[in-house]
């Protein structure tokens, strides 16, 4: 056999050797949980009054049906803030709401009968963390929260997107968990509002996986 096709053949079987055979704790499709909060922690508000968002959280980060927390020092969470009227009511970033950023940053993105906002947290070595208020200046009827788009991690590197060695998780997920987030005020809506196709289309458990909240401005 030829030298050079043996060391090959050895590289090879070495390389194979050296791949992991099994994936860790957190699997191909992970879902991790975030915590944020929202307040005050009320469905009905009047023009003027500010909802606060906010987190702080661990670099360990809680992850679904795991008795384990993942680590994402330097992880970028993408978050970001979406604001629409359950009404069909036109939205719009200078009429409907005002952004008061008070720790990292948040900046209108675009709007599609949807207002979306970039969130950028301030980062350290043990934690994340974001606080804005939304300044309420319309009355309507209106939903609220903050989700990460799924594949904006196929094209982002760190070594949390790594099942083992170099075999990349197939989805990665983010759930943002809301205290306020609650089943009576999802389901008030459907008795109020229930041909909406916004509700047609949104399960409870979608709606509380992006910290879902929603509430009522009147005059």
């Amino acid at each position: 056999m030829d030298t050079r096709i043996f060391f090959l053949a050895l590289i090879v079987c070495l390389l194979t050797a050296c791949e992991c055979k099994d994936v860790d704790a957190f699997g191909l499709r992970p879902t991790i949980l975030v915590p944020i909060t929202s307040s005050p922690a009320q469905s009905n508000f009047t023009v003027g009054d500010t909802l606060w968002w906010e987190a702080d959280f661990s670099n360990q980060v809680a992850v679904r049906d795991v008795n384990q927390r993942m680590d994402l020092r330097n992880f970028d969470f993408f978050p970001s803030f979406s604001f629409q009227s359950i009404e069909g009511t036109e939205v719009s970033s200078d009429s409907t709401i005002r952004v008061v950023p008070i720790s990292g940053d948040i900046m209108f993105a675009f709007s599609t009968g949807t207002l979306i906002y970039e969130i950028v947290p301030e980062k350290d070595d043990n934690s994340c963390s974001f606080k804005f208020g939304t300044v309420l200046l319309k009355q309507g009827v209106y939903v609220a929260g903050v989700s990460t788009l799924e594949l904006l991690y196929d094209f982002y590197e760190h070594p949390a997107l790594y099942a083992c060695g170099n075999r990349r998780r197939e989805v990665f997920v983010t759930n943002y968990i809301n205290s306020s987030s609650n089943r009576s005020d999802y389901e008030s809506l459907y008795e109020r509002l229930g041909t909406s196709d916004l509700l047609a289309n949104t399960s409870y458990e979608r709606y509380a996986a992006v910290g879902g909240i929603s509430f009522t401005v009147t005059e």
